[in-house]
């Protein structure tokens, strides 16, 4: 039980770059979050846009139909002071307030678009980037056995305050009580009533019964005490087990986040690997295929050559992480999502090569 009340009141060992780790998760979720409302205004103001888009075209083709509705009249008039009719000009005024009104906000909700775009664009490229940073299997195991302390916290304390639950009802259960001596006197006191026994009779027991009653009033008294004590005690574990659960939830909702940040700093470091080997093999690529072009050129190598014309460009599969700044891209708009080597540069790497290539023959003639 002592063990249990240390455990239960022990808090987690705060480990520095632990909390460092914990800080940048919860400041990635509150920007996330940030992002999430900023895009959810955005949808709301782009569809506001289209509505008061179609408002202020409709109430500008409205306006442009009356004028000339109003010159064709005019121009069709014998009359040369008929300036159109007062319902006709009455229509155009009301098209004009309208396009008054609609325009401004039009502009309005643009500019709400744009600021919203802007500010998500840095959420995503300046401030969401700083909450990224190598976590390696050791802060990824550090904050593991955090979130294990908290839930070990959980369990101890849930155990300390059953036992004292327990402790309290069994308490309750054994304070002894004056039910025994109360019935004892409370039959004599019918018979003296019914003539069957004597005040004296009834005087002598009470002062037989006094010091059981002042021993079970002691004995009560203190088993409440004891029953007091517990239930204080109680309702402090009740508090420490809301927090104790609260910070669980807190370290077990930070779980996730925390291992895909261990992941991805695998990840980018072996990125960092694929991409430099990629651009090795991309040279090692142009070479063959500048040296085929150097044989074709003089007619050897035989029939093929060495690279067949379907394999003239290379194709590489393409990994871009997030917020990633690594790696080659060799066509990020290849529509099967694969780096394709840009015709002109390959063409222009090629060529390069081909010359190096004829110029190292050249230096042995």
């Amino acid at each position: 039980m002592a063990k249990a009340a240390i455990i239960a009141n022990a808090l987690p060992t705060s480990v520095p770059w632990v909390d460092a780790l914990h800080a940048r998760i919860d400041r990635r979720q509150e920007i996330l979050d940030r992002i999430a409302a900023a895009e959810r205004k955005l949808g709301t103001a782009q569809g506001r846009v289209t509505v008061l888009r179609g408002r202020l075209d409709e109430a500008r083709n409205a306006a442009w139909g009356i004028r000339a509705a109003i010159e064709r009249e005019v121009a069709e008039s014998s009359d040369a002071s008929f300036k159109g009719r007062e319902s006709d000009h009455a229509a155009l005024e009301i098209a004009e307030a309208r396009i008054r009104s609609a325009a401004p906000q039009v502009t309005e909700t643009e500019e709400t678009v744009r600021s919203l775009r802007a500010e998500i664009e840095h959420l995503k490229n300046v401030e969401l980037p700083t909450c990224d940073a190598e976590i390696g299997l050791d802060e990824l195991a550090a904050h593991m056995d955090a979130v294990k302390q908290a839930k070990a916290r959980v369990h101890a304390t849930e155990s300390h305050l059953a036992h004292s639950q327990e402790e309290a009802n069994r308490l309750r259960v054994s304070i002894p009580t004056t039910r025994a001596l109360d019935a004892e006197r409370e039959a004599l006191a019918g018979r003296v009533c019914l003539g069957e026994g004597t005040q004296d009779e009834l005087n002598a027991l009470d002062r037989e019964h006094a010091p059981a009653y002042a021993e079970i009033e002691r004995e009560a008294a203190q088993g409440m005490q004891k029953i007091a004590a517990l239930e204080s005690a109680q309702r402090g574990l009740q508090r420490l087990l809301g927090d104790a659960i609260h910070q669980a939830e807190v370290l077990q909702r930070r779980t996730p986040a925390a291992i895909e940040q261990y992941l991805f700093a695998e990840a980018r470091r072996a990125h960092a690997g694929y991409t430099t080997h990629m651009a090795k093999l991309v040279e090692a690529f142009i070479e063959l295929v500048a040296i085929d072009c150097v044989l074709k050129e003089r007619g050897l190598g035989g029939k093929h050559g060495l690279v067949p014309d379907v394999a003239q460009f290379m194709i590489l599969p393409g990994i871009e992480l997030p917020g990633s700044t690594h790696g080659t891209r060799l066509q990020p708009d290849s529509p099967d999502g694969a780096y394709r080597t840009a015709h002109d540069s390959h063409n222009q790497a090629v060529a390069g090569a081909v010359h190096r290539i004829k110029g190292r023959l050249a230096d042995i003639r």
